[in-house]
């Protein structure tokens, strides 16, 4: 589903070059789980914005679904993204003023489909995630939990075939963070392939695939040992 090839990444703030990324060689096949870790600041978030096409390489090849985006204009790169990918922040993004099943619904605005239509499939995946019994509830009368729950509704409203998230758990007590991290392995067992950013060695376990960051580089064993070497 996804291939990189010598994959690297630069910013330029005034006359200094930083490199967040550096010959990244990967490969997601569809339907897999892979966990990316390693310390603040190794490049794993500009990676996980690589991967879900909400940034650019500077140098390298991107494969996504057998097709290489290299030259495609913005346009193009954001209907692959409205339309084959979901994104979960660690950070819920929901919008406090709209109701639960509206917060869902936002991700359907920019398909042409009635509004029946928009809420059917909003509270399809509600009920997926456990939340159809608070559709006219608001973000700010749920737990942490839930709201990250509703966040993950909007992420599947679309049926996307790759799911992107940035430490989903990271606002979340450990048993919350484990069952986000269930219902994360239950839509991946559907089909969905499934690109996570943890800092948790625990949840990383759910993956199938587990990447460690050191400077931007990808390393092989362990983050302990990658660190001693």
């Amino acid at each position: 589903m996804i291939k990189l090839t010598n994959i690297s990444k630069h910013y330029r703030t005034d006359e200094i070059l930083t490199t967040a990324l550096s010959d990244i060689n990967l490969s997601l096949p569809q339907g897999e789980f892979m966990a990316i870790m390693g310390p603040s600041g190794c490049g794993k978030s500009t990676l996980l914005n690589v991967l879900g096409m909400l940034d650019t390489p500077s140098e390298g090849k991107y494969e996504f679904m057998g097709e290489e985006i290299a030259n495609y204009k913005e346009s193009q790169l954001a209907k692959i993204r409205k339309e084959h990918v979901g994104v979960v922040f660690q950070e819920f993004n929901l919008i406090d003023e709209l109701s639960v099943i509206e917060n869902v619904e936002v991700a359907l605005l920019y398909h042409k489909m009635p509004k029946a239509k928009r809420r059917e499939l909003a509270l399809e995946m509600l009920k997926k995630v456990g939340m159809d019994h608070r559709i006219k509830h608001y973000p700010g009368q749920l737990s942490g939990g839930q709201q990250q729950r509703v966040a993950i509704a909007r992420a599947l409203v679309n049926k996307p075939k790759l799911i992107v998230a940035d430490e989903p758990t990271g606002n979340l007590d450990s048993n919350l963070g484990r069952e986000i991290m269930e219902l994360i392995s239950d839509i991946n067992k559907t089909g969905t392939s499934v690109i996570m950013v943890t800092h948790s060695e625990a949840h990383a376990q759910y993956a199938n695939q587990i990447l460690t960051l050191l400077d931007g580089k990808l390393v092989s064993g362990s983050l302990e040992q990658s660190i001693a070497c």
